[in-house]
């Protein structure tokens, strides 16, 4: 059964910046996410690099609300609000930081209306929430912002 929901896909960022503040975009994003106002698109590999990052302990160090109780929360939410897409093709390349490939080939291979971004991780752009919407906007043979 297809969702009314919009399928959307988050970067690693956003979720570290919605746990280390009780407000802004990126904890709003995670509101959405646990109230099922969108279909949050994640992949095995995704979850890895998020629980990776949110568990840190020099990230917890350095932010107090960033606990290892609400990293597992957060976790928890993801894998049961979460649509998991199985076997991921490496649709794009991004030489700029290849550790972003994986949520861009997401959005494109699922077909999400958006792709949510930190600036962090799309340097080359000026906006704190980047959306790359269908297939055709992706140049899946170059960088798109090189």
């Amino acid at each position: 059964m297809k969702s009314n929901r919009l399928p959307v896909v988050y970067d690693c960022m956003i979720f570290l910046q919605g746990l280390v503040t009780e407000n802004g975009v990126a904890f709003r994003c995670l509101e959405l996410v646990e109230n099922g106002e969108i279909e949050l698109l994640l992949s095995q590999e995704i979850l890895w690099e998020i629980e990776d990052v949110l568990t840190r302990p020099k990230l917890q160090a350095k932010f107090p609300l960033l606990t290892r109780k609400r990293a597992d929360k957060l976790l928890e939410l993801l894998k049961l609000k979460g649509r998991f897409v199985k076997n991921v093709p490496q649709i794009f390349k991004y030489n700029r930081d290849p550790k972003d490939e994986k949520y861009i080939s997401l959005a494109v291979a699922a077909k999400a209306e958006y792709n949510i971004l930190s600036p962090e991780t799309m340097t080359c752009l000026a906006w704190l929430v980047v959306i790359a919407t269908t297939r055709k906007n992706l140049d899946k043979n170059s960088d798109s912002c090189a």
